[in-house]
């Protein structure tokens, strides 16, 4: 399931990095991928960059995205569907929209590529508000490949434990920290055997995000424990959110 998150990491990125933004072309909208009633997922636009491509064509926060170029977004990962939108500036890209899920209105919208600018000081959105639903979106997927999920919480940083009940077999704690990996760590271990320690360890980071997981084998009835410890200031860390799964 790394790469839903991870994806959602670049789109972040993009959005809020003008430096990045520079080099390639986008089309000034930010996405997350939704669950249809069919249970499918699909791109939705979630906000619009003022003065943008998208902006200009009248695209509207809360639709979806059907196609990138002819190339259909349906269960594509968000990262797959971001590629094909953004591009050389200059160059176009063609998008099939809809204003419902279930596609009974189709819009086809050729828009131009440019250098997509933000105001640092109105943001496109709340960063904690879309880590959170990154991560909710992280639980769905991992639902849907039949995993089982023994505990998913969200959390305001400093210092922070909780417990998890335990059938026997092999878990993984991944924590999502809306901080940089230097601001946080965790351990997680079997607190009825006083057994199993394992730190969890730096997967994935950015300036602004930080992912760190671990696999760790429970006991039959044990109850697992994830301690996470926050370095000061607190500040630095704007949101946590981890989950426990096998």
């Amino acid at each position: 399931m790394k790469y839903s998150f991870q994806s959602y990491l670049l789109l972040f990125c993009l959005l809020t990095t003008n430096v990045l933004a520079q080099s390639v072309g986008g089309i000034g909208a930010s996405l997350k991928l939704d669950t249809t009633q069919k249970g499918m997922t699909l791109p939705k636009i979630l906000n619009i960059v003022p003065n943008s491509p998208a902006a200009a064509q009248n695209i509207q926060a809360g639709w979806y995205i059907l196609s990138v170029d002819g190339v259909p977004c349906k269960n594509k990962s968000l990262e797959e569907v971001v590629n094909n939108i953004r591009g050389a500036e200059g160059t176009t890209v063609k998008l099939e929209i809809t204003d419902n899920p279930q596609a009974k209105k189709i819009k086809e919208i050729t828009l131009t590529r440019a250098t997509i600018q933000t105001n640092n000081n109105a943001p496109l959105f709340d960063p904690k508000e879309a880590f959170v639903l990154a991560c909710e979106q992280e639980v769905k997927l991992l639902k849907r490949k039949g995993h089982i999920i023994a505990k998913a919480v969200s959390s305001d940083c400093g210092d922070y434990f909780f417990s998890f009940d335990a059938s026997e077999g092999n878990y993984v704690i991944n924590l999502f920290a809306l901080t940089s990996a230097n601001n946080v760590s965790a351990i997680v271990f079997d607190s009825r055997n006083e057994g199993v320690t394992t730190n969890l360890m730096v997967d994935s980071t950015n300036k602004t995000t930080a992912r760190l997981t671990t696999n760790i084998k429970m006991a039959a009835n044990s109850a697992g424990v994830v301690s996470v410890t926050m370095k000061e200031p607190y500040s630095e860390c704007k949101g946590l959110y981890i989950i426990v799964y096998k």
